[in-house]
């Protein structure tokens, strides 16, 4: 029996098939023998699915460890909050309402000794946590995504909602300080955690050792779990590919042999803009029916954008291009990106401070990457003409596209590139182990 009680809480506000950095958290702490309370949301099918995603690891970890003893085994609960009441409230009616059910939620969990919360949003739960923490006496880590103040702010410029993303920026600030450790996704968002927003007078400096940037705060990368994998033979193997995922049937009635295929992850929201994509797709077909060439897009994900651009990609006629629009079953992404050549993310960044994990689950299926730039993304995962290219407007998009799809040699150089940086890259729960583990220990 451990000394300790090894429980920890997983808190996403929003759906969690949408968040695979925290879905891996959960793998990681689960892997670590933790019991882990979830708190999130989630409709009757995806819990079925995300049920059985995490009891094969439960299993996984009771068969190599040959443990005799059911209670050695770690366990795993939902609490779900339910998303349909608050889609028409306003948004400090949301936020209170969304307070009272956590409030709910977090005293039938008060036993845990850890607290793991995706950021943003930021409110209403950074000061329920913090709160709460000086009650149960737990300790609480914050997975900085991003900046909670910086979306609010894409709502709008008038001058509630700068008053408002002001408010939000003062409590983002104030609480998230007050938490015990910070995960960040890159060097930059630490960065500016220590010095723009002058944490450095709170937590004193170290040697950077590792992923370590001082004592609170660390980077932990969203370095792709191992179902990412490249598939070498995929020109030869790409009907076996297809026939492995069911949901995707429908690419069977084309020559898939004659296309170069790319693919985008989307959630279908306005920070990643698939109008820009769509009007570059305009200019590129013609450019593609003169050099004989064929493009098949594969856009993956759903969200609340998603009919309207299914709508204005079906008002299209493209001669060299086709498109096809999944929603996947989690297990199938990863044969998704197989399949495909080369991958586009089309994630601008409210801060500029964040990298999309689609990005890094590319890199883990060997994919070089056409990438929306951004400070961030430039200087930490793609790297222009070796492991990508990047772009910042429609001209560009074009003309990163028709090179991906018209000069052999680059594609094959970006892709070999990108095959080499896999020999170099931890896996998530490797990365995990030496950036997060260590604080997950009594009196840390």
């Amino acid at each position: 029996m451990n000394a300790f009680k090894k429980k920890s809480c997983v808190i996403v506000i929003g759906p969690l098939v949408r968040s695979p950095r925290m879905m891996n958290h959960i793998k990681a702490l689960l892997i670590n023998g933790f019991d882990v309370e979830v708190i999130s949301q989630a409709t009757p099918s995806e819990l079925i699915e995300l049920k059985n995603k995490f009891m094969n690891i439960v299993n996984n970890i009771h068969k190599c460890d040959d443990q005799e003893v059911s209670h050695d085994v770690p366990t795993i609960n939902f609490h779900l909050l339910e998303s349909e009441k608050y889609k028409k409230q306003s948004y400090i009616m949301k936020a209170m309402s969304q307070m009272f059910t956590l409030l709910q939620m977090i005293w039938s969990v008060r036993s845990c000794d850890y607290a793991l919360v995706q950021n943003p949003p930021s409110i209403p739960i950074l000061p329920i946590l913090i709160t709460s923490k000086l009650i149960f006496n737990w300790k609480v880590i914050v997975d900085w995504h991003n900046f909670g103040y910086s979306i609010f702010l894409m709502k709008g410029n008038s001058g509630k909602i700068k008053m408002l993303g002001n408010l939000y920026f003062r409590i983002e600030l104030y609480f998230g300080r007050l938490a015990d450790h910070h995960l960040v996704v890159t060097k930059m968002m630490a960065d500016v955690l220590i010095k723009t927003w002058k944490w450095d007078t709170k937590y004193p400096k170290v040697k950077e050792d590792g992923f370590k940037i001082n004592e609170k705060i660390t980077v932990c990368y969203d370095y792709p779990d191992v179902q990412f994998q490249p598939y070498l033979n995929k020109t030869q193997d790409r009907l076996k590919l297809i026939n492995e995922i069911p949901d995707i049937a429908d690419i069977k009635n084309v020559d898939i042999t004659k296309y170069t295929i790319g693919v985008t992850s989307t959630s279908f929201t306005p920070d990643e803009d698939l109008q820009l994509l769509l009007d570059s797709l305009k200019d590129l077909d013609s450019i593609l029916k003169n050099k004989n060439k064929r493009f098949m897009l594969i856009i993956t994900g759903k969200g609340p954008l998603k009919e309207h651009f299914i709508k204005s990609f079906e008002a299209q006629s493209f001669h060299n291009i086709q498109y096809r629009f999944y929603y996947l079953k989690l297990e199938d992404y990863p044969k998704i990106l197989q399949l495909s050549d080369f991958g586009i993310s089309l994630h601008s960044s409210s801060s500029g401070w964040d990298l999309p994990m689609k990005v890094w689950d590319m890199i883990g299926c060997g994919l070089p990457c056409v990438a929306y730039s951004f400070p961030a993304l430039d200087k930490e995962l793609v790297h222009v003409n070796k492991t990508g290219l990047l772009f910042k407007d429609k001209r560009e998009l074009v003309h990163c596209l028709e090179e991906m799809l018209t000069n052999d040699d680059l594609i094959h150089t970006l892709t070999r590139n990108s095959l080499d940086n896999l020999n170099e890259m931890d896996r998530w729960v490797e990365s995990w182990n030496k950036s997060v583990r260590k604080y997950l220990q009594p009196g840390i």
